[in-house]
């Protein structure tokens, strides 16, 4: 298996803002380049070479005249290279194959459960990815990358992978991953600060803020699940405190979204406005101009997602946050930041921490 990994970690900064910017937009003239990067023309030619060199960027078409020569068109090579994102979930693995445009080519989807060992799941992602690469022709191309996205740290699995198949595995937690991909290909990194918020079994959150994801305490996915609303009830590990997570959860108001009936709409509305006022703390403390509420479970129920959106611009300074409802990427955000985090890796353009 190719892997890519030497090709775009030797390339020089220049060249990474021309794919850079080639990869988040359109196909692009030289004149289009050097207009958005203002370089002049001999050092646009330069920083281009080794990406023309390794076919990272390709002549894609040629353009209209407008008077002289038609202009050569160029895009990045959506058909020599491909990604492999995975997400790993409690009850599930995910893994996608992407194009450099971190675009869905295929996704594969299989369940596990507390008694797989992180041999078994590894030794299944391997099955996984051999078999597609081979149903799809994958092997005629090159490994751009591989990004694994976890609930939870699964240090075995990524060395399980590098080791099999010679290429650096990117990690980082899924909430962060799928925030990541929604910054960076569903926004296009025009708000420079968002929240994600995926209201599930567990309550997760994860804030880019002046273009860079914020890392928790000890990376945790749920300090959002325990923000405290009241003192004095429940007892849990971080004290007696009655938080979040007791009222917005799976567990907590499943039922109720499933019966639908008036009591149970009481429930949903409580809910809806614990997580509200949440998301409004966050908003003015990280002055946050979008928000991705996320989660199959929670957001089948129109009158939770309502009334949490209701609350939120009716209670918040800003009347223009934009709210977007399982964001641009749904639920293959998680797999699919995965593979985002590889790009965004090699572009630097995000602080991704090793595990």
């Amino acid at each position: 298996m190719k892997c890519s990994y030497d090709i775009f970690k030797n390339l020089s900064d220049g060249s990474k803002i021309i794919f850079n910017l080639l990869q988040k937009n359109r196909a692009m003239t030289k004149s289009e380049i050097l207009e958005k990067t203002q370089m002049k023309l001999t050092t646009l030619n330069r920083f281009m070479k080794p990406l023309e060199e390794n076919k990272t960027i390709v002549e894609y078409c040629i353009g209209e005249s407008t008077g002289g020569r038609k202009p050569v068109i160029y895009n990045i090579n959506l058909c020599n290279f491909y990604a492999i994102g995975i997400n790993v979930q409690e009850s599930y693995v995910e893994v996608a194959f992407t194009n450099l445009r971190v675009e869905l080519l295929h996704k594969e989807k299989f369940q596990i459960d507390k008694s797989c060992s992180l041999d078994k799941i590894s030794k299944k992602i391997l099955e996984v990815i051999n078999k597609v690469i081979l149903e799809l022709r994958l092997d005629f191309l090159t490994l751009f990358g591989i990004g694994l996205s976890v609930e939870n740290n699964k240090a075995e699995i990524k060395d399980v992978l590098e080791n099999t198949l010679r290429c650096p595995v990117v990690t980082e937690n899924a909430v962060k991953a799928a925030a990541q991909v929604e910054y960076f290909y569903g926004f296009k990194s025009s708000l420079k600060n968002i929240g994600y918020f995926d209201l599930d079994s567990r309550i997760k959150a994860a804030i880019i803020f002046n273009g860079k994801i914020l890392n928790t305490a000890e990376d945790e996915e749920d300090p959002f699940a325990h923000m405290i609303v009241k003192i004095g009830k429940e007892e849990c590990a971080c004290g007696s405190f009655d938080y979040i997570g007791n009222y917005v959860s799976k567990a907590s108001i499943g039922e109720a979204i499933e019966n639908n009936d008036d009591l149970s709409k009481e429930v949903i509305k409580k809910a809806a406005v614990i997580i509200a006022i949440g998301i409004l703390n966050y908003i003015r403390i990280f002055n946050l101009k979008a928000v991705v509420l996320s989660g199959e479970e929670m957001l089948a129920s129109e009158f939770f997602y309502n009334t949490c959106v209701e609350t939120v611009l009716k209670n918040s300074l800003d009347k223009e946050i934009i709210f977007k409802r399982g964001g641009y990427f749904g639920q293959d955000a998680k797999a699919l930041g995965a593979a985002a985090m590889v790009v965004e890796r090699y572009l630097e353009n995000y602080n991704v921490e090793e595990k």
